[in-house]
């Protein structure tokens, strides 16, 4: 890990990624979201879409962002996931899509959540965040 924190405080965007996504599952460090937030959003600023989307990710389920943000959060994170959008990330397109926020309302209030594959998509009881060392 000494090495990618080296790498990514050299503003490598790759070592940002695997940085933050170690500090977020907590493997072979302490989970700490702060961290995490910070090596996402440092990769986010150099334009990588899997880290826009990610810190939009952060903003809207308040993890590690600063306490300043919290009142704004829905309205930041919607400005990331325009980002990694415009980018052509796939999940900030399905995020930004009105056509899918409608399905989403209809298949919570017909409860059909359970059937297989419904989570998958929408990312229930899965890990939503995108990574990259998989």
């Amino acid at each position: 890990m000494k090495w990618f924190l080296k790498a990514a405080t050299n503003g490598h965007v790759e070592a940002q990624m695997y940085a933050a996504q170690r500090y977020y599952d907590a493997h072979g460090v302490e989970r700490d979201v702060v961290q995490a937030f910070k090596w996402y959003k440092a990769a986010a600023e150099l334009g990588d879409a899997g880290a826009q989307f990610n810190v939009g990710l952060c903003y809207e389920l308040q993890l590690g962002i600063p306490s300043a943000d919290m009142m704004n959060a829905d309205k930041i994170a919607n400005r990331w996931f325009e980002k990694s959008a415009r980018q052509g990330h796939l999940a900030a397109l399905f995020r930004r899509s009105p056509t899918l926020k409608t399905l989403i309302t209809i298949l919570e209030t017909e409860g059909v959540n359970e059937k297989p594959g419904i989570d998958y998509l929408f990312g229930e009881g899965l890990d939503p965040f995108y990574h990259v060392y998989e």
